[in-house]
């Protein structure tokens, strides 16, 4: 077998560039992320989305190319299941999700909805399409880890993969996301129930995903 590494680009983003991000209603804090020098997986913190990187760059066809929906077998990655979601790219903010894992669903399961429409309203909708509109605005993985902080919860920590798919012919463009919070303790309430206030980007890293092989 091969190793798969892939080379990452750091992207200096500030505030400037979630202008629209903002809402009235609530503080969002979209700080740019920390100077990282890492090379591959390496720079992913979390080892399970780390995986699922990998996972993903040994499925490409080539170096040109995406890996297929088809191609992403689950029987190869039963115990990252729970922290996927398959992404259906409609439009501009218009994000269906086709497959939502168990928890990521923890509390609202937004399956066989759009994002936009099931999202609570106010600073975490327009953060979280921000957040999910960013690997279809530069076509390449994005690696993000966003901060949530309110007064009456504890802060949560939320690492999200985006992964673009191959899509068939005529089907619309596929994201496969992993997703997985670290908190505290563990709460009942998920993102979509609690609609936090305080909110800031604290990593937001473009992988040009393009991998080399270790014999």
């Amino acid at each position: 077998m091969r190793n798969c590494h892939c080379d990452v680009a750091i992207v200096n983003r500030g505030c400037d560039a979630f202008a629209g991000s903002q809402h009235s209603s609530g503080t969002i804090r979209l700080a740019q992320g920390p100077d990282i020098k890492a090379e591959g997986a390496a720079s992913i913190e979390d080892r399970r989305l780390a995986r699922l990187y990998a996972y993903w760059c040994s499925k490409r066809p080539s170096a040109g190319a995406w890996p297929s929906r088809e191609a992403i077998d689950p029987l190869d990655i039963p115990q990252l299941l729970p922290y996927l979601m398959l992404v259906e790219i409609h439009g501009p903010d218009r994000f269906f999700f086709r497959l939502v894992g168990t928890n990521v669903a923890r509390g609202i399961d937004p399956t066989g909805t759009y994002l936009a429409d099931g999202a609570p309203g106010g600073p975490y909708r327009d953060h979280i399409l921000a957040v999910f509109g960013e690997m279809p605005r530069r076509g390449q993985p994005v690696y993000t880890i966003s901060l949530y902080d309110d007064p009456e919860h504890d802060q949560r920590r939320t690492h999200r993969l985006f992964l673009p798919l191959e899509p068939k012919g005529g089907d619309p463009p596929l994201m496969l996301i992993g997703q997985v919070t670290e908190q505290d303790r563990m709460l009942l309430g998920s993102l979509w129930e609690i609609a936090p206030t305080r909110i800031s980007v604290a990593t937001n890293i473009v992988l040009d995903g393009a991998p080399t092989a270790d014999r």
